[in-house]
């Protein structure tokens, strides 16, 4: 729009890509209800800058979960030294609220930059796996990340990214009886190959595999497999040809 602030064209921009987003999920009754985009019109009040409460949660609970997403945040910085993500943290203090907002599981769920967390959600690792997945999609384009990274590279590289304890190698290693039992890569490829698997075979081979390549990429080549799939080159080639220029 001619004569926008940058500022107001990048949240339009997001809020655009957020609803396109949320209007796919939505189609296989995964949210029902828009009221990730309007928080302060759901139920949630705003407790530090991108952060929000469900109205009446403690004022323990508030400080909690400030200090968690700035924990979280951390963790994005360290990883990516310069974050592009500006991920929008919801926080549910009932189980209810998590329900009508759309959450997916127990813990955590993200749509476009929304992340919105269960009671049991408020944990540094769990929301730096979110921010991870945001971050990913900001990097890349939402439709992209979407449709063109497979499941297994996301969901990979978000616990390399929160270090998370419970998918190290050292547990991977006996879940899969040292590799022989590791479900293929193609087979996590989706997500509705992602679901099929055992939730410690799954995350522990993604895991595995972004971690070996990492080591032989860097962020270097990460940021080259970035920059290759914004500019439209398929995951497959990029992630094989960077791999193998690499001293």
């Amino acid at each position: 729009m001619t004569g926008q602030h940058p500022s107001m064209r990048r949240w339009v921009l997001g809020t655009a890509v957020t609803v396109v987003l949320l209007g796919l999920a939505s189609q296989s009754n995964r949210v029902r209800s828009m009221s990730l985009l309007f928080p302060s019109m759901s139920g949630f009040s705003e407790v530090a800058p991108g952060v929000w409460a469900e109205r009446g949660m403690s004022a323990s609970a508030r400080v909690r979960l400030v200090q968690t997403v700035d924990t979280a945040r951390g963790s994005i910085g360290r990883f990516f030294a310069r974050p592009l993500g500006r991920p929008v943290v919801l926080a549910c203090s009932t189980a209810r609220c998590f329900r009508m907002c759309g959450g997916i599981g127990l813990d955590t769920t993200f749509f476009g930059d929304r992340v919105l967390l269960s009671p049991d959600g408020v944990s540094s690792i769990k929301v730096s796996h979110e921010f991870s997945h945001v971050e990913l999609a900001t990097r890349v384009g939402a439709v992209r990340a979407l449709f063109n990274v497979p499941q297994w590279f996301d969901e990979g590289l978000a616990v390399l990214v929160s270090e998370d304890p419970n998918f190290t190698e050292a547990r991977w290693l006996v879940a899969t009886e040292n590799a022989a039992r590791a479900p293929a890569l193609d087979q996590l490829k989706t997500l509705r190959g992602w679901l099929a698997v055992n939730k410690d075979l799954s995350y522990g081979t993604a895991r595995h595999e972004v971690a070996r390549w990492y080591a032989r990429a860097g962020r270097t080549g990460l940021d080259r497999l970035f920059s290759a799939l914004r500019a439209g080159e398929t995951f497959e080639r990029a992630y094989a040809s960077i791999e193998a220029i690499t001293p």
